[in-house]
């Protein structure tokens, strides 16, 4: 019996002997892991950048970087007002020093890489730096991330704003850091909004984080004000250039309140007679398909992280007497993710021009990514006595499994769209090329892509019924008419009807036997 106690407590000594060296490892060498985490996150970026980065605009790339371009070279753009035109400000003057889409989208992969560090200080300043590392890990591979990083994507902008602006108040505010942490969330917030509309939505999170933990008490707080200020004083250079281009502090408000400009009849796409079921569905609908947004690995260490905050239902009291700094630093964490996901899926239920996108969700990622981490730590703490290696091997499981799977999955996803419209930029370049600028070019639904692509105005039509098509015709006089089937409303019965005034020069085919036409471009004899 001895003999076997000891050879036990010798191997216990010898485990403890083991984690303590770990531990002192990790504590010296902590940074040399984020660095690799970080080539390593840019590495795949740099690599997806290179193999898709000349994949075609898609509609909304198209009108951010018309605006851009617009601005720096004088061409023409369609965008609608209600555009978020901040990353115009990055990019016009690229254009302008006659750098082209290419370097934007470069771009992208510094800013998606900046948002792996970012997701490390969030799981660092809430929980601590191994649960940072293992939530900028989870990032690093994960595949929405990748599969807009070779595009124009203001969600992986708006991710740096938001973050930045809620680790920012929750040092200036509720850990009383300074001020200067105050400054610059609302700094963030004010443009942010212009950048990308959903940093907006960081106001109701904070607005309801303040109003049950200190009351309405917030209001006779001088640093509340002074974030306040902080917001409006960054956001007005913006709304003032709003005011003067659009003729409207904020356009998006106009354009969610009547939906006239995003529909092609004119008609309000705006739903609020949905069932209670449905709209209760939809709303919750980023917390169901959590599975296949951060993958199964990750979405079950993020519910054995909600055990994380049992103290917090527990002791929830203490958090609306304001009695517990621990629990309100729960509270926060779990708020963040919650009102965010809330918000976008009743956006969706709604029908204001929202439709389910995993991007929505970005904002909550890098908080979601440190909520699973903390719960795969807390797994390996609550059972290495018991399952020694196996408890770490089960989390080292998961989170490889995840980061394999999203990564997969997020090049199968680009693999597949990587021909998405790049018949636009082939009849854009043809129009550039083969067109005087003072001819008239009309082109059926899809007119954003083509006008980037051609640097001339071309006005867009429905061609759903004879008197709209004879309407366009009427008012424009077009000298060419292109039919972009890519568009739900362009009509090939009217090239029948119109075959005397029109002349095929141009023809772009979906397949390789050139059967299915999906862009013509004809001449138009008046």
């Amino acid at each position: 019996k001895l003999i076997v106690q000891r050879k036990y407590l010798f191997k216990q000594l010898n485990y403890l002997t083991t984690m303590e060296k770990l531990h002192k490892h990790f504590e010296e060498n902590w940074k040399y892991y984020l660095g690799a985490i970080l080539i390593f996150a840019f590495a795949i970026r740099l690599f997806i950048y290179l193999k898709y980065q000349g994949q075609a605009i898609w509609w909304d790339e198209a009108d951010y970087l018309s605006i851009a371009k617009s601005w720096a070279l004088g061409t023409p753009h369609a965008a609608p007002a209600y555009r978020a035109w901040g990353i115009a400000v990055i990019y016009s003057p690229l254009f302008w020093l006659g750098f082209g889409e290419a370097t934007m989208k470069f771009l992208e992969v510094i800013f998606s890489t900046a948002g792996v560090y970012l997701t490390f200080l969030v799981g660092k300043e809430f929980f601590n730096k191994k649960v940072g590392l293992i939530a900028a890990l989870g990032m690093s591979t994960y595949w929405v991330h990748l599969f807009w990083t070779p595009r124009i994507s203001l969600g992986i902008v708006g991710l740096l704003f938001f973050c930045g602006a809620a680790l920012s108040f929750y040092k200036g505010y509720v850990k009383k850091q300074g001020t200067k942490y105050l400054i610059l969330a609302g700094a963030l917030i004010g443009p942010g909004i212009i950048f990308y509309e959903a940093v907006g939505f960081i106001l109701p999170f904070l607005f309801l984080f303040l109003l049950v933990t200190e009351r309405l008490k917030f209001l006779t707080n001088k640093k509340f004000w002074i974030f306040i200020l902080a917001i409006l004083i960054s956001a007005l250079p913006f709304l003032i250039a709003n005011q003067v281009m659009h003729d409207s502090f904020y356009p998006r408000i106009d354009n969610m309140l009547t939906r006239t400009e995003s529909t092609v009849s004119g008609e309000s796409g705006l739903d609020w007679s949905n069932p209670i079921s449905t709209l209760f569905g939809a709303t919750t609908i980023y917390f169901i398909t959590m599975p296949s947004i951060i993958m199964w690995g990750f979405t079950i260490l993020l519910l054995i992280g909600l055990i994380y905050f049992i103290d917090l239902i527990l002791g929830f009291d203490l958090v609306l007497k304001n009695k517990s700094e621990k629990l309100k630093k729960d509270f926060y964490i779990l708020l963040w993710p919650i009102v965010f996901l809330i918000i976008v899926g009743w956006l969706v239920s709604t029908g204001v021009g929202f439709y389910f996108e995993p991007r929505f969700a970005f904002p909550s990622i890098p908080i979601l990514f440190a909520i699973a981490a903390n719960g795969g730590l807390w797994f390996y703490n609550k059972f290495k006595d018991q399952l020694k290696w196996l408890a770490a091997l089960a989390v080292v499981v998961l989170i490889i499994w995840s980061m394999v799977t999203a990564f997969n999955f997020g090049i199968d996803t680009l693999e597949a769209k990587k021909d998405s419209f790049y018949h636009e930029r082939a009849a854009g370049e043809w129009l550039r090329d083969n067109t005087r600028e003072d001819e008239v070019v009309l082109a059926c639904s899809q007119n954003v892509p083509l006008i980037f692509y051609s640097e001339k105005f071309i006005d867009g039509f429905s061609n759903d019924n004879t008197t709209k098509f004879e309407a366009a015709l009427e008012e424009h006089q077009p000298d060419y008419l292109v039919f972009d089937f890519y568009g739900p409303f362009c009509n090939s019965q009217y090239i029948t009807d119109y075959q005397n005034h029109l002349t095929l020069l141009q023809a772009y085919f979906l397949d390789e036997g050139q059967t299915m036409p999906v862009i013509l471009i004809y001449k138009y004899d008046n």
